[in-house]
């Protein structure tokens, strides 16, 4: 099946600068560059890209440990230096260091004059040692969570991204995010409104060919306007995609605060039904991620996550396994795709 790829991806000359295709003007939803229609072309990421996207992969699928007390253990902590090594040169400056996350964008906080999109990517993993091969349709790694490091840093070196997204690479997820509820007292502190995209690796959707799902939609009334975009950008890209609604005991102390999945759900019923996930009880519901803690301080946000192999490949299924496990390479180029356009639509 032929997939389609976002409009505005990077392209490079004879001397090896990027440059970018075309620009379109804003349309009546808040999507920049271009109406829907336009945003996916039939053409495939060449095969430079592709490569310029495996080989970041391969930088990122390197140990990175939180320490217990949700510290970065700068003993084991190559990635941070590979992603800063990595963005030196270029249009994302690291704005925010700390011992809890690494905080990159194009304009100072103080310079964005909108509500903030911020792209949540954790870097902590529980293996030891690096892992990555290349195989004919996959690439094998410690991705959990890798591989989302490497869309953010495809889109952050080669894209043209809008001024109010914010990148974030956070540690600790894999005890208590920690990473994320330090990067959200900095981003009150600093009196910044902002939504949430946060990034991870799943175990749903992989066996149907998804090339992402939708998670953890924490997203409260006064944000539904955007929720319903980035649902309709999902729909119309034609992907294949699977909605995972939140755990719905998580909702439950106050139901009527947030827009509800039922509202998803009846959506895509009629608009895109091969999205909608069941388990044996009903719809499935998403595993625990930073979505939480977003969540917990008020956060309108909602999880994509790129379906991995972990489930039929690893020890017990554990995608902590320290051999690592695979994605499919249509799946992570799209997923940079859909990533580079849910980052376009307004979040205001």
């Amino acid at each position: 099946m032929t997939r389609k790829y976002a409009d505005l991806m990077p392209m490079m000359d004879s001397s090896g600068k990027n440059y970018y295709k075309r620009k379109f003007d804003i349309d009546g939803i808040g999507v920049m560059y271009g109406k829907m229609e336009k945003h996916f072309m039939e053409d495939r990421m060449n095969n430079k890209e592709i490569e310029c996207a495996i080989d970041l992969a391969e930088k990122m699928s390197v140990p990175c440990h939180s320490n217990y007390n949700g510290k970065f253990d700068y003993n084991h902590s190559d990635r941070l230096e590979s992603i800063k090594n990595e963005l030196r040169n270029s249009q994302y400056k690291l704005f925010k260091e700390n011992s809890y996350f690494l905080l990159f964008g194009k304009k100072t906080l103080e310079e964005i004059d909108e509500r903030v999109l911020v792209i949540s990517s954790h870097v902590d993993c529980l293996q030891d040692k690096k892992v990555f091969e290349r195989k004919m349709e996959s690439i094998h790694g410690i991705f959990d969570n890798a591989i989302t490091n490497a869309a953010c840093l495809y889109l952050m070196k080669y894209c043209e991204m809008p001024d109010n997204v914010i990148f974030v690479f956070t540690g600790d997820e894999e005890d208590k995010s920690r990473g994320a509820k330090h990067l959200i007292r900095y981003l009150k502190k600093n009196s910044i409104l902002f939504n949430t995209i946060v990034l991870d690796v799943t175990y749903s959707g992989y066996e149907f060919g998804a090339d992402f799902t939708i998670e953890n939609d924490f997203i409260y009334k006064n944000q539904k306007k955007w929720i319903k975009r980035i649902i309709k950008c999902a729909i119309d890209s034609k992907f294949k995609w699977k909605f995972i609604q939140a755990d719905t005991d998580q909702k439950s102390d106050n139901p009527e605060e947030y827009y509800k999945s039922e509202k998803i759900q009846k959506k895509l019923k009629k608009e895109d039904e091969s999205a909608l996930s069941f388990e044996d009880n009903g719809f499935e519901e998403a595993w625990d991620d930073e979505s939480y803690m977003y969540d917990k301080h008020d956060i309108s946000c909602f999880s994509l996550c790129l379906p991995c192999d972990a489930e039929f490949t690893c020890t017990e299924g554990d995608m902590h396994d320290p051999k690592g496990f695979g994605v499919r390479i249509t799946n992570f180029v799209n997923y940079i795709a859909i990533l580079y356009e849910l980052s376009r639509i307004s979040v205001e």
